[in-house]
């Protein structure tokens, strides 16, 4: 029986289809994960867009970074931008009266940077996001 047995597990064996999963070498590094974000780019529908490849935030990966129309534009509110009304620290007035404040449309789609955002003509808290 047992040397039966050994024949049929190598038959049955030789069956089994190979594994379909990729090899997991561990963490990407860093350049790995840049060369990747590089890849994973439309860059053909990025420039059809008006958009940039770019690296961006403090990891350095690559995004289509796209502009807006209406960059730099003085603004009370999101709805006055294709973007957000963002303001930076410099130039936001936390004692201005509700609704008044007033800050520039988003240059583009990047979510990196440091800013605020106006909304209703009052001025939120600044974010830093990289």
């Amino acid at each position: 029986m047992r040397t039966l047995f050994i024949p049929i597990l190598l038959l049955i064996s030789a069956c089994a289809a190979p594994s379909t999963q990729p090899v997991d070498d561990g963490p990407m590094t860093i350049e790995q994960r840049r060369q990747q974000s590089w890849e994973q780019i439309d860059h053909n529908a990025c420039n059809a867009m008006g958009g940039e490849v770019r690296q961006d935030g403090m990891m350095g990966l690559y995004h289509c970074i796209t502009p807006y129309a209406d960059a730099g534009k003085i603004c009370r509110d999101a709805s006055d931008c294709q973007g957000q009304c963002r303001t930076s620290d410099d130039v936001t007035d936390y004692n201005a009266a509700p609704g008044t404040q007033v800050g520039k449309c988003q240059v583009n789609d990047s979510i990196f940077g440091c800013y605020g955002t106006i909304e209703r003509g009052t001025a939120g808290g600044m974010l830093c996001v990289d």
